[in-house]
């Protein structure tokens, strides 16, 4: 839009830096556009200021992985440092003779001189190693109900409780001064105390 003054157009600075009215010799200046308003400004400004927080975003998303990435390689580092340190132990093992005899022993089955090797075989035909001797053993870990030292037991808590029949019996050689009116009960042997007149 153009201002126009009574007449009067713009056609630049003069020579002492003043704007001159339309001269003979002056040429004209192009019209101005709209002045950007207000709403145009904070558009452009809106609009400067996504660019640079995607921009910043992006960045964000790339320094965040990059830093997950570096966590899980030092794990993986720290792990293989871990192995590293047990392969190193093991082999610091060997250097020591006893263990060096006690891995010939499980391993091969070799025996020193002077002694004797025996090898337990399986129903299968195979040699049996102390893994599958101990785990053949630990599944009968409950004892049968005939193993003697269950009877010596049973038989050391029946000593010490006798039964009811058994306290009322007499000693040996004693005679019964006063026959009971009432039949006896069955005693341990079966058999009924006799009851008078039968």
């Amino acid at each position: 839009m153009c201002v126009a003054d009574e007449g009067v157009t713009r056609t630049g600075a003069g020579p002492d830096g003043e704007d001159n009215p339309a001269g003979p010799g002056s040429r004209p200046l192009p019209p101005r556009g709209p002045v950007p308003t207000v709403a145009v400004r904070v558009l452009a400004l809106t609009v400067a200021v996504f660019l640079v927080v995607g921009s910043m975003i992006a960045s964000l998303q790339i320094y965040f992985r990059q830093q997950r990435e570096i966590a899980q390689l030092t794990t993986e580092i720290e792990q293989r440092q871990q192995a590293i340190d047990d392969l190193d132990r093991q082999l610091d093992q060997w250097d020591d003779p006893a263990y060096v005899e006690q891995q010939a022993r499980e391993r091969f089955g070799w025996v020193l001189p002077g002694e004797t090797g025996y090898r337990v075989i399986g129903p299968d035909g195979k040699p049996l190693d102390g893994a599958a001797l101990d785990s053949r053993h630990g599944q009968d870990d409950t004892p049968a109900a005939d193993a003697w030292w269950l009877k010596l037991w049973g038989t050391a808590k029946t000593a010490d409780t006798p039964t009811a029949a058994e306290s009322e019996q007499q000693p040996v050689g004693e005679a019964d001064a006063s026959p009971s009116a009432s039949p006896a009960p069955v005693g341990a042997t079966g058999d009924a105390s006799p009851t008078p007149g039968g």
